[in-house]
């Protein structure tokens, strides 16, 4: 359970699956390296690795010590940065969607995501990726927590939700 009004840290599991995803980034980029065999290149890249590679992994650990999130009765406060601060609020009385993503390296990790779901514009946005569609869509708010905090947090979200939109994130 989240303590309400209380600046909360994420998980420790958090930090954890954010290094292993760096690292894991980090080796696919240097396995055609191993597999190709050592040469001067090789040595070259390890070294162009280590001066981009670690400080990837220590701007994610400063991103994780830099990230919190205040719920109360009526709102969601999500903070994070290293370089800039962001902070965003969301009252419950704006939320449409609330839903929770895990997949499975999050599931080895035992961790979920929290997606919080408004209608503001700032959701839809031009992508490359997404030519075809025209726009993409990501949640206004957006958690990394333990499964049980996830389930947690979004059964309290949908319990502050005027029944009209309550049927809506049952769905």
């Amino acid at each position: 359970m989240i303590n309400l009004k209380q600046a909360t840290e994420l998980p420790s599991k958090v930090r954890t699956y954010y290094i292993a995803r760096a690292l894991s980034i980090l080796f696919s980029v240097s396995l055609p390296f191993l597999i190709a065999g050592a040469s001067i290149w090789f040595g070259v890249f390890l070294v162009l690795e280590g001066f981009i590679g670690l400080p990837f992994v220590i701007y994610i650990y400063l991103n994780y010590q830099n990230s919190f999130f205040v719920v109360d009765d009526e709102k969601v406060t999500i903070s994070h940065g290293v370089v800039a601060k962001h902070s965003k609020t969301i009252p419950f009385s704006r939320v449409q969607n609330v839903r929770i993503v895990s997949g499975l390296a999050r599931q080895m990790f035992d961790i979920a995501s929290v997606e919080i779901w408004t209608a503001s514009v700032g959701q839809a946005g031009a992508s490359l990726e997404h030519a075809d569609q025209g726009m993409f869509k990501h949640p206004d708010g957006y958690l990394l927590l333990d499964v049980k905090d996830a389930q947690w947090l979004k059964d309290f979200i949908v319990s502050r939700l005027t029944p009209r939109e309550s049927v809506k994130n049952h769905r």
